[in-house]
């Protein structure tokens, strides 16, 4: 969600505004991230994930929140995995408990990751306080996935739970081997029910977050053929004044846009003003029919977006058509 809501906000900022070069860096320290994950899913299937259930990006909350990048649950065991995809000379200070990443003649300073997952495994533990079925036993790995990444951990003492990609099989059959089932396929069906129906997804506010106003933003209804803004409103439809498309729906990928930027808290002005739309009547049949939800009452009232009912391609913000590059954002500056 943070990733997606960092590619609509820059959709729509001007790439000369101040603040553009800051929140592309964190567009990218981002997408860097969610590219090391993702990459681990091929030595998950290469692990063999047979009697086991695989949870990624899983946030819960005990008192506070807490996410997980991954979290195998087996029958004999439930393993959290922490995931960093960095580049350069790493080293492990087992002193200072950090992380020193050497790279480009610059020194950066990170936490230890060993004891990252081991505040996550505390807190998932606690969090299943009060589950009525048995609890397997739970480890903690950190597994880099960059192969630009020298790990230097000598004297570190939690170095055997510091992996690679590659070697994230081999621990997954060696932990297979050492342990026997402790709960039922049963019990683990319900474990993994249980938790996925604790996640919380991170409802981040990147206008406060970044100080922007929404007349920062470009406005209007981008067309979904050429990609210039803005398409007008024309008898319940959607015209391009560029290339003379037409569209029923063009609305629908903005008015998802406007829900990641805004914390999801939209309303009926706020959505006007984004689509330059004038009819409050109009505004409020396409908030309805594109699955928003109305939330409060009179003044306060505001509409919320159940992202997990969006499942139309043309919504997503990774649509090929749509991605973020220096020649898309040349393009739409002209």
């Amino acid at each position: 969600m943070k990733l997606s809501s960092y590619q609509a906000l820059l959709e729509r900022l001007n790439p000369r505004h101040p603040q553009y070069a800051d929140i592309h860096s964190q567009f990218r320290k981002y997408q860097s991230g969610l590219f090391g994950e993702d990459s681990l899913d091929y030595y998950f299937r290469v692990s063999g994930l047979h009697g086991k259930q695989l949870i990624k990006g899983l946030r819960l909350k005990h008192h506070d929140y807490f996410q997980m990048d991954r979290i195998l649950v087996s029958l004999k065991y439930i393993l959290i995995i922490e995931v960093k995809n960095m580049s350069g000379i790493i080293h492990f200070d087992s002193h200072s408990h950090q992380l020193h990443r050497y790279k480009e003649e610059q020194i950066d300073i990170f936490p230890d990751p060993i004891l990252q997952v081991q505040l996550q495994k505390i807190q998932l533990m606690q969090y299943l306080h009060h589950f009525p079925h048995p609890i397997p036993p739970i480890h903690t790995v950190c597994v880099f996935t960059n192969s630009n990444g020298k790990l230097e951990i000598v004297n570190y003492p939690h170095k055997d739970r510091i992996l690679t990609s590659q070697a994230l099989p081999l621990y997954i059959q060696k932990m297979d081997q050492h342990y026997v089932n402790s709960i039922s396929s049963n019990q683990q069906e319900d474990l993994v029910n249980y938790l996925k129906s604790g996640h919380v997804e991170n409802q981040i506010n990147l206008m406060e977050k970044h100080g922007l106003s929404w007349n920062d933003l470009k406005k209007g209804v981008p067309c979904i053929t050429c990609g210039r803004f803005a398409m007008k409103r024309e008898r319940y439809r959607w015209q391009c004044p560029h290339c003379d498309k037409r569209s029923d729906d063009a609305h629908l990928r903005p008015l998802f846009h406007l829900a990641l930027l805004s914390g999801n808290k939209v309303t009926n002005r706020l959505a006007r003003d984004f689509l330059l739309v004038q009819s409050a009547d109009a505004i409020r049949k396409m908030l309805v029919r594109a699955w928003f939800e109305r939330r409060g009452a009179n003044k306060n009232g505001y509409y919320s977006l159940d992202f997990r009912k969006v499942t139309d391609k043309r919504l997503k913000v990774t649509d090929k058509n749509r991605k973020v590059t220096d020649k898309n954002r040349k393009v739409t500056d002209k």
